[in-house]
């Protein structure tokens, strides 16, 4: 929205330079506050109108921002005010940081707001221990909507608080449409908790709310190791920025408060532990760290090595603890119910052969263990092509990441599939894995692969093919259930190119999605390769550029 801002332009007063990381802003929701300061002799007379130029100082004390002390600063009619002297607010409200709109800004709601008589006014008043700019009930745009809000700062403190009294409109939507945030002298730094409807979560515009940014008195504590697999009981360093800050912990996931545990010693962890902490420093409270301890007292222990044998369910769940290797003619057979758990993001790499043969009754289990998130997949790689058969039946595969900026680490979240001839996968369930380039579940090149009777949903890639990429190779794809996958550029469920022969037969393709600005193929995308398809349910996908199926 254009904006022909209002500014109180003030008498700059650049103080000292303090060495502040900008790293170190944070912000909050507080208790909802308003001192109401809507006094005649508060009235800013000269923001009447919608025109107006004039400028009037308007002190603040010794605030420090970024660095850097003013006791100053000019204030916009259209919801902000900035400590730079050098030029007005004008233009659209734009992103936070950005380099080209006005700098050193603090934006309680940067929008078009329409300050005629009729519509009240902007008030200001300063105390030892605040100073207040009040916008009252001034209208939003051309909008049938008003706002009551409030800046203030404390200099003792040095803290930003936003008090929002009232925001009223026929669509409150429309009123979401303004940039709430803050950013340094150069544009290049910054907190945006609100640009344009997209709100940063624990956000919201609404009546009788406050929010606060400032370099807090103390920061949320780091604890030593960090979450993590471990075969004996651990103790638990725990540390506070600054280091006189006072330190409370649960152990039981519960939120930490002044009324937990104070920490004085390290914690010893001898089980499956979620482990919280927070930071007292004069009254102030940080939010708190989480870490996640997982103690193996049953099962079996991998090191990152090499791996073949048997793996038996007597010995089961295996966890994963590094990365481990499959040498070139060695085998790993796993039996039916096993549980493989992995520690982190650790990657399986077969060389050799695999053979994870489950039943209907009791699958085998891959995905992360108790304290990791996600895990790295397993990797078929090979140059000569003599490899051995590999199968998994009766699998599910669950939260792999392909997680990397480059080739070929960011393709094949669950199986990466390079120059490899035998492999078959059966039976099976896909469900939430991701890859940052290509191939959500699976990516196949210059391969021959059998995919059957899986299940393959909310599977999701950063490129092409959410749940199957498959390129230069020999593939069938048969009886499987695809939905609910998503890609960016091409293909939600399926993408193929330049195959050497595709057997595509009997599966449901539905729900699959492709997000980007031209994009295509919902559900399958095929390029240079002579497909056989045939007898599938294809329906309900949606492409944004051509291609829905």
């Amino acid at each position: 929205m254009k904006h022909k801002l209002l500014i109180i332009s003030l008498l700059l007063s650049v103080f000292a330079s303090v060495q502040l990381s900008a790293q170190e802003y944070q912000w909050f929701e507080t208790a909802y506050e308003f001192e109401d300061i809507k006094l005649p002799q508060n009235k800013l007379n000269d923001l009447a109108g919608n025109d107006n130029a004039m400028t009037i100082p308007a002190p603040i004390g010794n605030f420090t921002f970024y660095g850097t002390e003013y006791t100053t600063f000019r204030i916009a009619v259209d919801g902000a005010v900035t400590f730079d002297n050098s030029g007005s607010i004008n233009g659209e409200n734009t992103e936070l940081p950005n380099v080209s709109c006005q700098k050193l800004l603090i934006a309680p709601y940067w929008n078009e707001l329409t300050n005629e008589e009729t519509y009240n006014n902007v008030y200001y008043n300063k105390n030892s221990e605040r100073t207040i700019i009040q916008w009252d009930s001034l209208q939003i745009s051309d909008l049938d909507g008003h706002i009551t809000m409030q800046l203030v700062v404390k200099p003792a403190e040095n803290s930003i608080q936003f008090n929002y009294r009232t925001i009223t409109a026929e669509n409150i939507e429309d009123t979401y449409f303004a940039t709430v945030g803050i950013q340094n002298i150069d544009g290049t730094e910054g907190i945006q908790l609100a640009y344009n409807n997209n709100f940063i979560d624990g956000f919201t515009l609404e009546s009788e709310r406050s929010y606060k940014i400032m370099i807090p008195p103390a920061y949320p504590p780091e604890m030593s190791p960090a979450s993590g697999t471990f075969t004996v009981a651990t103790d638990i360093t725990i540390t506070s920025n600054p280091p006189d800050a006072i330190i409370y912990y649960t152990t039981d996931g519960s939120e930490p408060t002044t009324n937990s545990t104070l920490y004085e010693n390290p914690v010893t962890i001898s089980e499956n532990t979620e482990l919280k902490a927070i930071a007292v420093k004069d009254d102030y409270v940080s939010t708190s760290t989480t870490e996640f301890y997982e103690i193996v007292t049953i099962g079996t222990a991998i090191n990152s090595g090499d791996i073949s044998g048997s793996w038996t369910v007597a010995n089961s769940p295996y966890f994963i603890l590094g990365d481990v290797t499959i040498p070139s003619g060695q085998c790993l057979d796993i039996e039916a119910g096993i549980e493989v758990l992995f520690s982190g993001k650790h990657k399986f790499i077969v060389e050799g052969c695999i053979n994870a043969n489950g039943t209907s009754d009791e699958h085998i289990i891959f995905e992360p263990g108790y304290a990791a998130n996600w895990w790295y997949g397993i990797e078929f790689n090979t140059l000569d092509g003599s490899n051995s058969v590999s199968e998994f039946n009766f699998c599910e595969f669950r939260n792999a990441w392909a997680e990397s900026e480059t080739s070929p680490d960011y393709n094949g979240a669950v199986f990466y599939v390079e120059s490899w001839d035998n492999l078959t996968i059966s039976n099976s369930i896909f469900e939430n894995n991701k890859a940052d380039n290509n191939g959500g579940a699976i990516y196949a090149n210059n391969s021959d692969i059998e995919v059957s009777n899986n299940s393959f949903e909310n599977n999701f890639a950063g490129n092409s093919g959410g749940a199957i990429h498959a390129s230069n190779s020999a593939i069938n794809i048969s009886e499987n259930n695809f939905t609910q996958n998503e890609a960016i550029a091409y293909g939600g469920a399926l993408y193929f190119a330049n195959l050497n022969s595709a057997i595509i037969q009997n599966n449901i393709i539905i729900n699959n999605l492709i997000t980007g600005s031209y994009s295509s193929g919902g559900g399958i995308y095929a390029t240079g390769t002579n497909a056989e398809i045939t007898n599938n349910e294809i329906a309900y996908n949606q492409a944004h550029y051509e291609g829905g199926g």
